[in-house]
């Protein structure tokens, strides 16, 4: 396994996200109208991508330039970039997020627009040893990207069989990496979401029938939807939240014509997320069903989530910060502009 597939070292996560706040922090040359937006390319990035196709942005006359990232982790430092590829906002999951706080950035989480039970879950093989009971993952190697909804699922995963993570070799790089690493055969299992646990399988077995990998026998996906539930927030920073917050107001707008348009038309809100992703018609049934897209502030929810991943980033890294208030994260005056049913 090459340099770049070891698992990274104990407080390595938060050490990279702390040199990501250190690039410069002042506003890029020439401050332009444009609300710069980061999403990952994945299926949690749904309801930004609605907005756009939707044309819900575009109804809100808001200028708008999405900027595609590989992860939660580098809308972090796109968030955070003064150069051209910097954001003023983006989506962000409780792990990012609180990985900044302890970093000591000041992240604002503006509105929940997505959550789901059944987004994360674990791809591996028949002949892994792998099984629903998470005892089996011991001595396994498993990819996840840390600081990231996939560390939370694995996390809760090893709790209810009784293990810590030291009992499996855990193996830290982004989602298209991963997939790349289990299709080889370098991982037992891999901590996904779609695009990637559609994809992988669908690698794999076309590598296995043309005799390009070890048969491992047939790949299979596993997950309890009891263990977690994951949610997308907006994001953005205090500097950003001062020049931005007029486009802001028009992007939350936006979002909730974008979930209303989901409500009215799914079957079409599905194809068209489908299509953006690579995906096969039907492909993202499971996830249209089971997630709910609302845009809301839950303050006290997520406020008790991001205090536990705190403590976990504490246990990984003792110069992790965990604020007294969480006060300074929150700003629920903009969506309170245009629903105050929506904050609570």
């Amino acid at each position: 396994m090459s340099k770049s597939w070891r698992t990274a070292p104990r407080g390595l996560a938060l050490a990279l996200v702390s040199l990501a706040l250190m690039v410069g922090s002042c506003d890029r040359a020439g401050k332009n109208n444009s609300l710069r937006y980061a999403e990952f390319k994945v299926s949690f990035s749904a309801a930004s991508h609605i907005a756009l196709t939707s044309g819900a942005i575009a109804a809100q006359k808001l200028a708008y330039t999405p900027i595609s990232v590989a992860a939660g982790p580098d809308v972090v430092a796109a968030l955070r970039s003064s150069s051209a590829s910097g954001a003023d906002a983006g989506n962000l999951a409780n792990e990012p997020v609180a990985a900044m706080i302890g970093a000591g950035s000041e992240p604002i989480v503006l509105a929940t627009l997505l959550s789901s039970a059944e987004d994360v879950k674990m791809v591996t093989y028949e002949r892994s040893g792998i099984t629903v009971d998470p005892r089996t993952l011991k001595g396994k190697t498993v990819g996840v990207v840390l600081d990231t909804v996939g560390e939370s699922y694995l996390v809760e995963l090893l709790k209810r069989g009784g293990l810590a993570a030291s009992d499996v070799r855990l193996v830290n790089a982004r989602p298209t990496e991963l997939q790349s690493a289990l299709v080889r055969g370098d991982l037992d299992a891999a901590i996904l979401w779609d695009p990637f646990i559609t994809q992988a399988p669908r690698v794999y077995e076309a590598q296995r029938k043309a005799g390009a990998v070890r048969d491992r026998g047939a790949a299979k996906v596993l997950f309890d939807k009891s263990i977690f539930t994951s949610r997308i927030h907006l994001v953005t920073t205090r500097e950003h939240l001062a020049d931005q917050r007029a486009n802001l107001v028009k992007m939350l707008r936006a979002l909730i014509a974008s979930e209303a348009y989901v409500a009215s038309n799914r079957a079409a809100a599905q194809r068209d997320v489908e299509t953006w992703l690579g995906l096969r018609s039907g492909d993202l049934g499971d996830f249209f069903r089971s997630t709910s897209f609302r845009v809301h502030i839950d303050r006290a929810g997520t406020e008790a989530a991001l205090k536990e991943v705190l403590m976990r980033l504490r246990k990984k890294q003792s110069s992790t910060k965990i604020p007294a208030s969480f006060e300074p994260y929150f700003d629920t005056s903009l969506l309170r502009e245009i629903d105050p049913s929506r904050v609570r």
